[in-house]
């Protein structure tokens, strides 16, 4: 007989929030087809940045993509030849983004992680789970990136990314974003911008931490238009649903027998 549990996620079954137990990709259904049968298209930061400036909102947007930000800063203006301070005053905020960051080529998903998996029922076999998106999330995504998704099976996918991009030359990195408050001065955040490290595209501000970003970033190639990659069919591990299919009834098993950090 199940047992109905309320208010826990997978976290609570010993696994971390490290890794990805699936991809979503909302768009609407003839793109998401276009990259079920092996083409990824990628786009530049830069892309994100104006879509914002252009659209006046966050979200598809960003205007913080690759960008260092920092805030309640004392501003001296100095005149270079006689080091005489010619201006000097608080600002609130400074943002700085540097041309060699913003064309690197990104691909944006979603990840779900143990987080992100709301435990609904348990038994001695298996343990089941649906999306622990709230009902203001489940609005936004539909209304925002698409009415359709793709699900796809991570491992596979990014056995194939791997391949094709080794194949390319490509040196990339994958990852979950990291949500950070931008009004608050991160010593980390700002640092790694100052190193120019390449995990300083994977920082955004908290406000979108509903996006439970991962994203893979090609680091040795910049580009204005986007690149339009064909990985080769991947229909066998991927499923196309309308959006709110995947968040009404979208329910996951994983058997207690086949996955050891899940305990009776």
């Amino acid at each position: 007989m199940g047992v109905i549990i309320v208010d826990k996620t997978l976290l609570d079954y010993g696994l971390t929030d490290d890794s990805a137990f699936l991809f979503l990709k909302f768009s609407a259904k003839e793109y998401l087809e276009l990259l079920q049968s092996g083409k990824l298209h990628m786009k530049n930061f830069k892309t994100y940045i104006d879509w914002e400036k252009r659209e006046g909102k966050k979200g598809i947007g960003d205007i913080y993509e690759a960008t260092q930000v920092m805030n309640d800063l004392d501003v001296k203006l100095v005149d270079p030849e006689t080091n005489e301070v010619v201006l000097e005053g608080t600002a609130s905020r400074i943002t700085v983004t540097f041309d060699q960051l913003i064309y690197k080529p990104v691909f944006c998903m979603t990840g779900i992680n143990a987080s992100a998996m709301k435990v609904i029922n348990e038994t001695e076999e298996y343990v089941e789970v649906i999306l622990n998106f709230s009902e203001e999330e489940k609005k936004i995504i539909e209304q925002v990136f698409g009415d359709h998704v793709l699900v796809i099976s991570p491992k596979q996918f990014m056995d194939i990314i791997n391949e094709k991009f080794k194949e390319l030359g490509y040196s990339f990195k994958a990852k979950f974003v990291r949500y950070d408050d931008f009004s608050i001065n991160n010593k980390e955040r700002i640092e790694i911008y100052h190193n120019l490290d390449p995990d300083l595209y994977f920082w955004k501000d908290c406000s979108i931490k509903y996006q439970r970003e991962y994203r893979i970033v090609i680091l040795n190639k910049d580009i204005e238009e986007p690149l339009n990659l064909d990985i080769g069919d991947i229909s066998s591990f991927t499923t196309i649903l309308p959006t709110y299919k995947l968040f009404n009834g979208f329910t996951i098993r994983f058997p207690k027998e086949k996955r050891t950090l899940i305990s009776k």
